[in-house]
């Protein structure tokens, strides 16, 4: 086994997320299917996407949860899930996924652009 696989997985196994085949992946589904994607599954994604440590990417992603909840863009759901308010198209949320997604499929129903 590479070097580099080895140590991905002894960090998989310190941080508890040992399945590293287990990734959220990008669809798009009703809302009453879908209701939104676990604290955990954020941290494993920007974790790897970023390539960062776990507790790095953990602080972060608190961080944007927190200001999009402040902002009403992001909304926390009774059982602690997350999910877009607005997203586009109507009725749909968007997963996180493990591939690249262009803005349009995937974003908020904002009319001001961003900076």
């Amino acid at each position: 086994m590479p070097r580099r696989q080895a140590a991905r997985m002894d960090r998989a196994k310190k941080t508890g997320f040992e399945d590293k085949n287990v990734w959220p992946v990008l669809t798009k589904q009703p809302v009453s299917v879908y209701k939104g994607v676990t604290f955990a599954n954020i941290v494993r994604y920007v974790a790897r996407r970023l390539r960062m440590p776990v507790t790095t990417a953990s602080a972060f992603v608190h961080q944007v949860l927190r200001a999009g909840i402040v902002f009403g863009k992001i909304e926390k759901l009774p059982d602690g899930m997350y999910r877009l308010i607005n997203a586009k198209p109507p009725g749909l949320v968007c997963k996180i996924e493990d591939t690249w997604i262009s803005e349009d499929e995937c974003s908020s129903n904002d009319t001001s652009e961003s900076e």
